[in-house]
């Protein structure tokens, strides 16, 4: 019976993992630049499933894990906000929501948003330069890369990155007059990153935000640096 009754669990545990839908993420809104590196980097579902195990990255060739995300299922249309650096931030919770959005609500963590999925992220912040930032799936998969600039022609490493998703019609234009976007092409590599020049230090402070709910794989996607909507 003991035989059985394992048996039975095991196909039931292979049901589940093999039936589970995965969700499908987007980056939506994007605060780089928080006094004390408090980060908000905002996810928006496209499709509902769950977000167990995926990753928001920093860069491709020299990666930063911002937050691997805890098994939490959204519907379509959710937010997620990722909170960077959480330990010490005012208002922030101790963990991650997972049972509901308001598991932490706003009237006690003042950093928490009672109508997204708050996610703690990892002891960093956001680098203010040049930047690629990706979200991946459980298997590694790029389910979303936007290029952002500060036009301060730093790192070297980042013309790569946006070649590299590039390469993977992730980003467009797919090459910069017919030859690799650098920070000498025309047009340059900053021209077709989106602008995250004049972000706020705070929460409630400027933001780069993505301007509806699709997704074109261009810099025209996003607003420049403007106040919450």
């Amino acid at each position: 019976m003991k035989r059985i009754y394992f048996l039975l669990f095991m196909f039931q545990a292979m049901h589940d993992v093999s039936f589970s839908q995965q969700a499908s993420l987007m980056l939506n809104e994007i605060n780089p630049n928080i006094t004390a590196g408090n980060d908000l980097v905002e996810l928006f579902a496209v499709n509902g499933g769950s977000v167990n195990g995926f990753t928001i990255q920093q860069a491709i060739t020299s990666p930063v894990i911002l937050a691997t995300l805890p098994q939490v299922t959204v519907a379509v249309g959710d937010i997620i906000v990722v909170h960077l650096n959480p330990a010490t931030a005012a208002g922030d919770a101790p963990g991650s929501e997972t049972g509901s959005k308001n598991e932490f609500p706003n009237a006690v963590y003042s950093a928490n948003y009672d109508l997204a999925w708050d996610i703690n992220g990892v002891a960093t912040s956001l680098t203010f330069s040049n930047r690629v930032i990706v979200v991946k799936d459980t298997l590694g998969v790029i389910q979303d890369a936007v290029a952002f600039t500060n036009n301060g022609g730093s790192p070297v490493t980042f013309p790569a990155d946006v070649q590299s998703v590039q390469g993977q019609n992730l980003w467009l234009p797919a090459d910069c007059g017919s030859v690799p976007c650098t920070y000498s092409s025309t047009p340059t590599v900053e021209t077709i990153s989106v602008n995250w020049q004049g972000v706020g230090s705070s929460a409630t402070g400027n933001s780069v935000q993505r301007l509806s709910n699709t997704d074109t794989n261009t810099h025209a996607d996003w607003s420049t640096a403007k106040g919450p909507s």
